[in-house]
C-alpha cells in the first residue's frame, strides 16, 4: 500500500514510524466554496450602462430590480412545487441551513434531486441609488440556497443573492464527492459523517480524488446555474455578459487512518502537547507558505497575527494554527484518524509561477496565488506541503518519553465568556 510521502521518494516520518498501526492515509479537498459574479457590474459606470441598454432611468431602477427579484423567487417556488420539495423562509440567520437541509433529506429521502429550497436575508454587497448615480455598498437582501443529491458531487448547494448584483456561491464537499465516485466504482468502504475509517482499494480511491482536480470547472458549475437560476440569460444579455468563476474557500485534508483507535488515543496527546508547547511563530507561519528563514527571524514587515487555539469538538480535540485568514488544523476525527486541515481563504500568502493576469507577453515568474480555477490545483499542492511541514516538525512528539500532562486536554465544555486564543509567541 502507498503511504503519504513528502516527496515522490522519501518517506514521511510520522507514518514510517506508525506503519504498524496506519492502514493508510487519503488526501484530498474536504470543503470547496466557489463564487461566480458578473464582476463588470460591480462598476457603478457599467450598471449605468447596464440601464442605458435596458431602457431603464435611474429613479426607475428600484422597481426593476425588485421585479427580478420577484421573478426569480416565482421562479424558485415552482421549481419547488413540480419537485415536490419544500420551500421555507427562516427568519435568523442563526439557523444552520445544511443541518436544516440534512434533516429533510433525512426526513423526505430523495436518492438524486432538489432536496430543499431555503430562503434568508443576508448581507452582502448591493446597489442603492443615491439621486442618478448608483452606490455598491454593504447591506442586506434576500438569498436562496438550493439543496441537492447531485448525482456527481453528492449532496451540495447553490445560494443565489436574489439583488443586484446577483452573486452566485456553489459549495461543494469533496468527501461527498468521493463517496458518489466509490458508489460508481463499486468500492466498499466505511464512513462516518465526511470520514472514511477504511476503504477496500486505497490507491484506486486516491486516483479518483486527484481526478477531481482534472474537473472542467467552467461547464459543471454553468449547468447548475442553469438549473437554479434560468433567469441569469437575461440578466446578462443586455451587456452579453457570463458569470466568472472563482475559488474564495477552500479546504484541504489529510486523513491518516489507524487500525487501533487506542493506540490513536495514545499518540493524540503527545502531538496536541508538541504543537502547544514546541511550535512559535516562525513554524506556524512556514507551514503556511510564509519565507522564514533558518534563524527563525520573521520578516520585519509581516503585521498579521498568528494564533494557536485548543477546542474540544464533537469530532475530536482540535488544535489549530491560523495566520491572519489561512489556517492549519489537526484533530483526531471521531477518535478513529488523525486529519490535518488546511483552509485557505486569502490566496496571497501563497506563489504560483505565472504570468500577470492580461499580459500574455510578460515572462513567468513567482506571483501571488490568483482565486481562479485556472489554478485550483495549487489549492491542493500548497496545503499538501503545509501537512508535511507540519508533520515532519511534529517528529519528537512520537517519543514514548514524552508525556502529556491532564490539563492539556480540554474538557468538553462551553469556553468562558470573552477568552481570548492563546498567541504563539515568536
Amino acid at each position: 500500500m502507498k503511504k503519504k510521502s513528502t516527496s515522490d521518494n522519501v518517506t514521511c516520518p510520522f507514518i514510517a514510524k506508525h506503519s504498524a498501526d496506519v492502514t493508510g492515509v487519503l488526501s484530498g479537498f474536504d470543503r470547496l466554496r466557489l463564487r461566480g459574479t458578473l464582476r463588470s457590474l460591480y462598476q457603478p459606470t457599467v450598471l449605468l450602462r447596464y440601464l442605458y441598454v435596458c431602457r431603464i432611468l435611474c429613479q426607475g431602477f428600484k422597481h426593476y430590480a425588485r421585479d427580478l427579484t420577484q421573478r426569480i423567487l416565482a421562479q424558485a417556488q415552482q421549481m419547488a412545487e413540480q419537485a415536490g420539495r419544500p420551500c421555507l423562509y427562516l427568519g435568523s440567520t442563526k439557523i444552520s441551513k445544511e443541518e436544516l437541509a440534512r434533516r429533510i433529506a433525512r426526513d423526505q429521502p430523495v436518492e438524486q434531486g432538489l432536496v430543499a429550497i431555503l430562503r434568508c436575508v443576508e448581507p452582502c454587497q448591493t446597489y442603492h441609488m443615491r439621486g442618478i448615480r448608483p452606490e455598491l455598498t454593504r447591506s442586506k437582501c434576500l438569498h436562496l440556497y438550493f439543496y441537492h443529491q447531485h448525482p456527481l458531487f453528492g449532496f451540495m448547494h447553490l445560494r443565489l443573492q436574489t439583488w443586484f448584483p446577483f452573486q452566485v456561491e456553489i459549495c461543494l464537499n469533496g468527501r461527498e464527492w468521493l463517496a458518489r465516485q466509490w458508489d460508481r466504482a463499486g468500492l466498499c468502504y466505511q464512513r462516518q459523517d465526511n470520514y472514511f475509517a477504511w476503504i477496500e482499494n486505497l490507491p484506486k480511491a486516491q486516483q479518483l480524488m486527484d481526478r477531481q482536480l482534472q474537473t472542467q470547472w467552467p461547464g459543471a458549475l454553468n449547468r447548475l446555474l442553469r438549473q437554479n437560476h434560468p433567469l441569469h440569460r437575461e440578466i446578462c444579455r443586455p451587456l452579453d455578459l457570463e458569470y466568472y468563476w472563482s475559488c474564495c474557500e477552500s479546504e484541504y485534508a489529510t486523513d491518516t487512518m489507524f487500525k487501533d483507535p487506542a493506540r490513536l488515543a495514545t499518540l493524540y496527546p503527545r502531538l496536541v502537547q508538541h504543537a502547544l508547547l514546541s511550535f512559535g511563530s516562525a513554524d506556524v507561519l512556514r507551514f503556511l507558505g510564509h519565507r522564514v528563514p533558518l534563524t527563525g527571524q520573521i520578516h520585519p514587515q509581516f503585521e498579521g497575527e498568528v494564533v494557536t487555539d485548543l477546542k474540544a469538538r464533537p469530532e475530536g480535540i482540535r488544535i489549530k494554527h491560523r495566520v491572519n485568514c489561512n489556517s492549519l488544523k489537526m484533530y483526531d476525527k471521531f477518535g478513529r484518524g488523525l486529519r490535518v486541515e488546511t483552509t485557505i481563504n486569502a490566496t496571497k500568502d501563497f506563489r504560483v509561477f505565472r504570468r500577470p493576469e492580461g499580459r500574455p507577453d510578460q515572462s513567468r515568474k513567482w506571483r501571488a496565488l490568483p482565486r481562479g480555477l485556472a489554478h485550483l490545483h495549487r489549492r491542493g499542492e500548497n496545503p499538501a506541503a503545509s501537512t508535511d511541514r507540519q508533520t515532519l516538525s511534529s517528529a519528537p512528539a512520537q517519543r514514548p518519553s514524552l508525556s502529556c500532562p491532564q490539563s492539556l486536554v480540554p474538557h468538553r465544555r462551553r469556553p468562558a465568556a470573552g477568552a481570548q486564543p492563546r498567541r504563539v509567541p515568536s
